[in-house]
């Protein structure tokens, strides 16, 4: 999770700086910097706790791992966490719409703040490299997080297209 509040800050920071002169209405306030820095950084504790208080085996865990279907895990090594059995609901449901909300709240500001930042530096040639190397890598990766693809594309297009955004 402070990964995620690291990045924030940083591209908020370079939005900032980007558009530095004063004229500018996408020009935030330090003390709305700071109020946007500490939700996120509730945010993330709060999806940490989620995972603490919702993360935990099932009771009939040791029946479960014998199942066929999970047995094959167990023998390669490792543990094995199971949020419920397979196919029905349980609580980590919580810890998922958390981390969903998570997402939800703080990824479009994110966006906006990047694409403003390129559209503010359309002149130059870095606005094609920042939005080819970065923002559609991670919208790939994000996307690819939050819906299932494996519908929609074939296995190895949807493998490829995973490794090139991480590649980029």
């Amino acid at each position: 999770m402070a990964d995620v509040i690291t990045f924030y800050v940083l591209m908020m920071r370079l939005h900032q700086l980007t558009i530095s002169d004063q004229s500018s209405r996408w020009r935030i306030s330090v003390r709305a910097q700071r109020a946007i820095y500490t939700s996120l950084t509730v945010s993330c504790v709060a999806n940490l706790i989620g995972f603490v208080a919702f993360t935990d085996d099932v009771s009939n865990y040791d029946d479960l791992i014998k199942k066929p279907e999970l047995a094959w895990l167990v023998l390669r090594g490792g543990a094995l966490v199971l949020f419920g059995e397979p196919g029905k609901d349980s609580e980590f449901i919580v810890e998922y719409l958390l981390g969903v909300s998570f997402v939800t709240l703080f990824f479009p500001f994110f966006i906006v703040f990047c694409a403003h930042a390129l559209v503010y530096l359309n002149k130059s040639v870095q606005m094609l490299g920042a939005t080819f190397f970065f923002l559609t890598p991670i919208g790939t990766i994000v996307t690819s997080s939050i819906v299932d693809l494996s519908s929609i594309f074939p296995g190895p297009l949807l493998a490829s297209m995973r490794f090139m955004s991480i590649k980029l």
